[in-house]
């Protein structure tokens, strides 16, 4: 008889436990060998004499294992060579846990497979296969019991937080789902989730930060390296891993991004992106930003990437690809500050697998990615990093001024890159007046220092336009009118509520916010309705962007069915079938190819599961890192919120325009994965990896009035940058006026040989001539009209200089035009567009391009 032990000291009774679960599972199996007799002619009592040694081996199994259970002296022994050999004692373990997976995927695989064949064979094997995964699963329960395992009071710590966090979550979900609201889609602004990571990226990251980790862990103790320089080598190899993978990925053709097409065969940015990009040339230019701009400071960033690598789209997106790849590091040290090292590994290398998915899906899907030149990505990088400026002067001490002063001027920044942003000012300042210590007289001049620091980045900005339009603010006429068309029982017609071709760009504001002030106070339900339904459709979009199926071995089982059918095609089988873009295919979410309003709402049954399990996982995040950082774990969730309520508040969600805040769903997710994972090492090995405390909170350094002013010059001079350098960039074409240019013009021998008398065409009605540079060369056939472009066939591009920005286009094909040439062009003024004649290079010795019948071509007789 066994000898009554305790089951929490006694390695022996764990050895005990496991070896008669294994025996259990033995006859488990034996009797699956029963449950599947055989059809062969020398089977007896059903079975053949392979099934007979199968059952005999299985029932062996069972009696050795129970005998082995009852030898008090064996088991000691056992159990004390173990415990002598702690690294073999893990080395099993792990195999154990990796033999339960691939014989779990194995049973799995054995009863879905439909191919004859080998689901004949699969199914004897099958009662092998349950007795190896149920022995693997008892080995992973027991052995680790073989030694003192500790106790559960850190994860009690960690489950009462996330219990909430759950309840929360799971309310929400319950009123997403009765309400529909989040799910039915609007009448407009209702955009897909952007694009997804899939379950077996996440599990291959898990791994890989799990090898990092553990070399992390052996340099520490063995090479006596300091964290500092562990994390900066970890932060080091995360930016190039990033670099290296997105930059290698191939262009693709997008809305932001059009397909190459004669005569320069060059991707080009379009809609948005060209918008941006414009800008930043005609600042080159020396003509510094249009009066009126969205994104500054994304706009010089690309000022800055031109001067330095030139105007190849590629070379400027690879270049742009080195800067936001500090995403993922950001991310790694936010999550290592929320909770551990592998957490932050893990986040970091499912943020660079996602960023891979989007740039692969970016001609599948509505996504915005790093090869764009789009604020998307940049303001997600930007707010990850204010995250965690944020969350450092919070928790260091809210009362030191000049940290203070620094967030306020990191917030006047952040807005120069989405106005939206400004949606945060509120937020700061109750954080100040919550975390900082002392009486109100301590409190109020620090909420007023974040103000401050605010306003001496973000306010040179605004004086810059009001000098140049005479309305002060960021870029209220444009802002006043897409609010006022959103703000409308029928959104979908763009009407703004007035005419916008006849009202002046001054009294865009007066009307649009007047229109959206009525509509507000007429329909305070309608309004309240899309704004909460906009709200949560970010956030159910931002969900669904986690894995969502676990569907390995059916994909296997697919793809296995399939192959004899694509002889020497396997890889265009895997990509129809078992690819992202099949995954893409069939989500009911991702509507490829149609508006994103084809979705009704309904999540299929078999995703239930996993989502759910997604949910919880965020929840355990959240505990995981309440226990390290208490209310301040928050942080994130806050600015998420805000940020999530600014689109909703503008009637629009989802794709792109939650992308730069939904990462902080990712966040947690991943904490959740890393707390698992610390819970499994810890039980499992007996790891337990070091839990850094808070930082200790820092005595306020009396910054004293010279180095609080010092600060302050700095914010300033931050903000001051952009609307000097608008000043003191030299102009590219100086001492240009109309007589030069006609005069070079009339110089050019295609001109003179063309019979086109210069002097009397521009003598015309509508005729013009302007200097600048040709930017985004392309050719488009007739019976095209996009963009308000002509309908015929042209050469189309847009013309950058001392006039702004104008679109052109040359009639006829045209067999070179580089882009970004400097030119003069001579043409007839359209209401849409320059109807150009002839264009003549300013500074390449190249021929002059005239349009077909140049010499008799009259405005007047233009459509």
């Amino acid at each position: 008889m066994l000898k009554t032990e305790d089951m929490n000291t006694s390695p022996t009774r764990w050895l005990a436990r496991w070896l008669l679960l294994s025996a259990l599972g033995a006859v488990v199996a034996a009797g699956l060998v029963f449950s599947q007799p055989s059809q062969a002619s020398t089977a007896v009592l059903g079975l053949s004499p392979a099934r007979w040694a199968l059952l005999l081996a299985l029932l062996g199994l069972a009696a050795g294992a129970a005998w082995l259970a009852r030898r008090q002296a064996w088991r000691a022994r056992a159990a004390a060579w173990v415990l002598a050999r702690p690294l073999w004692h893990n080395a099993w373990i792990g195999l154990a846990a990796l033999g339960f997976v691939l014989a779990l995927y194995l049973v799995l695989f054995s009863l879905r497979i439909t191919d004859a064949f080998a689901q004949a064979r699969l199914l004897r094997l099958l009662p092998l296969s349950v007795w190896v995964c149920w022995a693997c699963a008892a080995a992973v329960l027991c052995w680790p019991r073989l030694r003192p395992v500790s106790t559960g009071a850190q994860a009690r710590g960690v489950l009462r937080p996330a219990a909430l966090a759950l309840l929360v979550l799971l309310l929400a979900v319950g009123a997403v789902v009765l309400s529909g609201l989040g799910l039915q889609p609007d009448r407009t602004g209702w955009d897909t989730p952007g694009a997804p990571v899939l379950n077996t990226q996440v599990l291959l990251a898990w791994c890989a930060a799990w090898l990092i980790a553990s070399l992390i862990g052996w340099a520490a103790r063995r090479l006596n390296w300091r964290p500092t320089r562990l994390d900066l080598l970890a932060a080091l190899g995360i930016w190039l891993l990033a670099a290296v993978l997105w930059s290698a990925q191939p262009p693709r053709t997008t809305h932001f991004s059009l397909a190459p097409a004669a005569p320069n065969w060059e991707y080009y940015p379009n809609s948005d992106a060209a918008t941006l990009d414009i800008a930043a040339q005609r600042f080159l230019t020396g003509n510094g930003f249009s009066d009126v701009i969205e994104k500054p400071l994304y706009a010089f960033l690309l000022v800055v990437l031109h001067s330095l690598v030139g105007q190849e789209y590629a070379q400027v997106v690879n270049a742009q690809i080195w800067l936001l790849a500090l995403f993922p590091v950001v991310l790694y040290f936010l999550a290592a500050r929320l909770h551990q090292r592998f957490s932050g590994l893990l986040l970091a290398l499912v943020i660079i697998l996602r960023e891979l998915n989007t740039l692969a899906l970016s001609n599948r899907i509505l996504v915005s990615h790093s090869k764009l030149l789009m604020t998307d990505l940049p303001t997600a990088v930007a707010l990850a990093a204010f995250t965690l400026l944020v969350l450092d002067w919070l928790q260091q001490r809210a009362e030191q001024p000049r940290r203070a002063l620094w967030v306020g001027a990191a917030l006047g920044l952040l807005l120069l890159l989405r106005s939206q942003t400004l949606i945060f000012l509120p937020f700061l300042v109750l954080l100040v007046l919550l975390r900082a210590k002392g009486p109100w007289r301590v409190r109020l001049p620090l909420a007023g220092l974040v103000l401050l620091g605010f306003a001496l980045t973000a306010l040179p900005w605004m004086v810059r336009n009001a000098v140049r339009t005479g309305e002060f603010g960021y870029s209220q006429p444009f802002q006043a009118l897409y609010m006022a068309r959103q703000y409308s029982l029928a959104p979908e017609s763009n009407d703004p509520g007035f005419d916008v071709t006849t009202t002046p760009t001054s009294e865009y504001v007066a009307l649009g916010f007047a229109n959206v002030r009525q509509f507000v106070l007429a329909y305070p339900g309608e309004v309240a309705r899309f704004i909460t339904a906009h709200f949560l459709h970010n956030e159910v979009a931002s969900f669904l962007a986690l894995p969502a199926r676990f569907d390995l071995t059916a994909r296997l089982v697919e793809f296995y069915n399939l192959q004899p059918y694509w002889p020497q095609r396997q890889a265009q089988l895997w990509a129809q079938c078992c690819s992202l873009d099949a995954y893409i295919a069939s989500t009911p979410y991702w509507v490829t190819g149609q508006a994103a309003q084809g979705w009704d709402g309904q999540i299929p049954p078999d995703w239930v599961a996993p989502l759910a399990l997604n949910v919880a996982l965020v929840a355990l995040g959240l505990g995981a890192a309440w226990r390290k950082l208490g209310w301040l774990s928050l942080v994130p969730v806050g600015l998420h919120l805000l940020y999530s309520a600014s689109t909703a508040l503008a009637r629009v969600s989802g794709w792109r325009l939650i992308l730069p805040a939904d990462w902080v769903i990712l966040l947690f997710y991943c904490l959740g994965i890393g707390q698992l994972s610390v819970w499994a090492a810890r039980y499992l090995f007996g790891y337990s990896p070091p839990v850094a405390a808070p930082q200790p909170a820092a005595t306020p350094a009396a910054s004293g009035l010279r180095g609080l002013a010092a600060a302050a010059g700095l914010a300033l001079l931050a903000g001051l940058f952009i609307p000097l350098a608008e000043l003191v960039v030299p102009q590219r074409y100086a001492g240009w006026d109309e007589a030069s240019a006609l005069q070079q013009i009339q110089a050019a021998p295609q001109v003179a040989a063309s019979g086109l008398d210069v002097a009397a065409f521009i003598a015309q009605p509508g005729a013009e001539v302007y200097w600048g540079r040709a930017l985004y060369p392309r050719v488009y056939p007739g019976g095209e009209n996009e963009n308000e472009a002509p309908d015929f066939l042209r050469v189309q591009f847009e013309l950058v200089g001392p006039v702004g920005h104008m679109r052109s286009a040359i009639p006829g094909p045209v067999r070179a035009l580089p882009n970004a040439a400097d030119v003069v062009v001579l043409g007839c003024q359209q209401r849409e567009y320059l109807h150009v004649v002839a264009l003549v290079y300013l500074q390449a010795a190249r021929p002059a391009i005239l349009a077909p019948g140049a010499a008799s071509l009259q405005c007047a007789g233009l459509p």
